[in-house]
């Protein structure tokens, strides 16, 4: 039963993943950081088609490339990642000052929350995950961070 359970709930996240997920690729190939064909919407149902086939191709690839244990890993890995730079981000744009509308929102003990978030994470990280997992993590930093630098040579999206 729990395998069964387990199952309804991968396809019912798996099914919304494909509803949202390929929006980001979209807006990737839109603004250049991704091929340009992701962006391409469909004339009959104004969807984006390229992106939400292509992301259903890997995630298929993905699924059936490795065990649940190990995609369970790196997906948490990636989660963590994002948590790691989201700690980040609220220290710098504290630090900037950024605002929108009024005051901007001042964390509670300055930076070291953020500082705290990072360590956090860096130690859930050193108790999960294996160097095989690290290195595929990391692979993926590295390449995300070329793209980008490349990306931000060619100046603004037109």
């Amino acid at each position: 039963m729990i395998l069964v359970g387990a199952a309804i709930s991968m396809f019912g996240y798996l099914t919304g993943a494909i509803l949202a997920a390929p929006r980001t690729m979209f807006a990737f190939g839109r603004d250049g950081f991704l091929p340009r064909s992701l962006a391409a919407v469909h004339p009959r149902f104004h969807t984006p088609h390229v992106a939400i086939i292509t992301y259903s191709v890997l995630a298929t690839a993905l699924a059936l490339s490795g065990t649940f244990e190990q995609l369970a890993i790196l997906a948490n890995s990636t989660v963590l990642l994002l948590y790691f730079l989201c700690a980040i981000a609220a220290a710098v744009l504290q630090q900037r000052g950024l605002r929108a509308d009024g005051e901007p929102f001042r964390l509670p003990a300055g930076a070291l929350l953020p500082v705290l978030a990072c360590l956090a994470v860096a130690w859930i990280f050193a108790r999960t995950v294996s160097a095989r997992e690290l290195l595929a993590v990391a692979i993926v930093v590295a390449v995300v961070t070329i793209a980008w630098g490349i990306r931000a040579r060619r100046g603004p999206v037109s």
